[in-house]
């Protein structure tokens, strides 16, 4: 990777020092329950924001691997989300997929600019991840990644706008949430909660009344699989109404060896590096195939596509209770056909579907917005890492 321009470019590693960090048991609810804010890559947003967290206790910490670092330190995903970054808002702990960058000098060097060159670079990470069901990079990766560095003020200076440009993103992405938390309570107000075992409607079995797909990845030794043709979804599109535009496409040949699924198919996060990616769904609005992360249930003609969809995303538990102990969550095939699910009339779905059209309208619009905001953060990004803004 070399710059176009006259700013010298140094390797990361040599910014400042990488420190990994760990998970206390799992097994240990109350390691959960203290004050002390814990992440791990899920809580990551692709747009450099911390988006959750959760809270342990100082003995967590010491029965575990995980650091506590102080606010202003950037830290980067090397597993689920390869290259996602942000920078600490207030002291924490992470998780072994996540990596942090300490001991930065900023006299020399703006954390804010650090953050968004590596964003920029977040293609290249992907591109070199290594693996086969979830891929990441290692720290030296990230040690001899070079980057552009520009003196101080001109640091501040790009950092100001593409933090500016960041903030347009972030107002678009609430207008996201917000027609979603309209769907959700919608569901609620018409069919009462998902998990409610006092809940009087009938549930069947997911495999009863749908079809449930699990994805592929066409060889990659064989460059022919992959062109333009057909979007391949992976677990990073899928969290909104719709599926995010894939950063891969198939060609025809790669295409027939994938497992496409048409729009109304309710796509969900079934292998993911924590449980709490697991249950992450979108409803699908164009024909895709996807990778084995992901599971397609395609709705049979007792299921309204919206109205299920609308059901797993009030509900991921549903999905994510079912994933097997351990760092990985895995939910299979088999067991996703034996979840049950609420299964009212026809009619009554149709009537929700008719209804709450209208919030998935608002997200399209949302998303529209939001990815024009995207691409205008993307040409800022690039000019300003080859020297140009």
């Amino acid at each position: 990777m070399s710059s176009v321009n006259e700013w010298p470019m140094v390797k990361l590693g040599d910014l400042g020092r990488f420190i990994s960090g760990g998970t206390p048991n799992r097994k240990r609810p109350e390691f959960y329950e203290g004050s002390i804010p814990w992440i791990s890559s899920a809580d990551l947003s692709d747009t450099g924001e911390i988006s959750t967290r959760r809270a342990i206790t100082e003995e967590a910490i010491a029965s575990s691997a995980t650091k506590l670092v102080p606010a202003h330190t950037i830290l980067i995903a090397t597993r689920i989300g390869v290259g996602k970054v942000a920078i600490t808002s207030e002291e924490m702990c992470f998780s072994q997929d996540i990596v942090a960058l300490v001991d930065i000098d900023e006299a020399i060097v703006s954390s804010s600019f650090l953050k968004h060159m590596i964003l920029i670079t977040r293609p290249y990470l992907q591109g070199i991840a290594r693996g086969v069901t979830i891929k990441g990079i290692s720290t030296s990766d990230l040690q001899r990644l070079e980057l552009p560095l520009p003196p101080l003020a001109e640091q501040q200076r790009i950092a100001e706008i593409l933090d500016q440009s960041q903030s347009l993103i972030n107002d678009s992405l609430i207008l996201e949430e917000k027609s979603e938390t309209l769907l959700k309570a919608s569901f609620i107000a018409a069919f009462g909660h998902p998990l409610d075992p006092a809940n009087p409607i009938n549930r069947q079995r997911v495999g009863a009344v749908s079809k449930v797909i699990t994805g592929n990845t066409p060889p990659r030794k064989d460059p022919s699989n992959y062109g333009s043709t057909v979007e391949w979804l992976k677990s990073d599109n899928l969290g909104g109404l719709q599926p995010t535009p894939a950063a891969e496409l198939l060609s025809d040949v790669g295409a027939r060896k994938a497992r496409l699924v048409e729009p109304g198919a309710t796509l969900i996060t079934c292998i993911a590096g924590s449980r709490e990616s697991i249950g992450k769904s979108s409803l699908l609005d164009r024909t895709a195939a996807f990778n084995q992360q992901i599971n397609a249930i395609v709705p049979g003609e007792e299921l309204d596509p919206l109205f299920l969809f609308a059901q797993v995303k009030t509900a991921p538990e549903l999905i994510r209770r079912e994933a097997t102990d351990g760092m990985k969550g895995i939910v299979s095939k088999k067991t996703l056909e034996s979840v049950k699910i609420l299964v009212p009339s026809v009619h009554a779905q149709r009537q929700f579907s008719e209804a709450a059209t209208k919030f998935m309208s608002l997200k399209d619009y949302t998303q529209r917005r939001t990815s024009e905001l995207r691409t205008l953060h993307e040409s800022l990004s690039t000019r300003a890492f080859a020297g140009q803004l």
